[in-house]
């Protein structure tokens, strides 16, 4: 996101940070009420994902 306004970037972060919060407020919802189960992953699922994603050095 790209933005020298100081309140048009505030702005943005806002909504993002609202965007972010309302799309696990969904997922909850939909969780408990059984419309997406709930699976939890086994540890060798968890490394194949990793996979896919480069290491970050620091």
């Amino acid at each position: 996101m790209e933005a020298t306004n100081p309140k048009l970037r505030q702005f943005l972060k806002d909504a993002y940070t609202m965007s972010c919060n309302h799309s696990y407020e969904i997922y909850e919802w939909m969780a408990k009420n059984k419309y997406y189960p709930i699976v939890i992953a086994e540890g060798n699922q968890t490394g194949e994902i990793g996979k896919i994603y480069n290491t970050i050095q620091l």
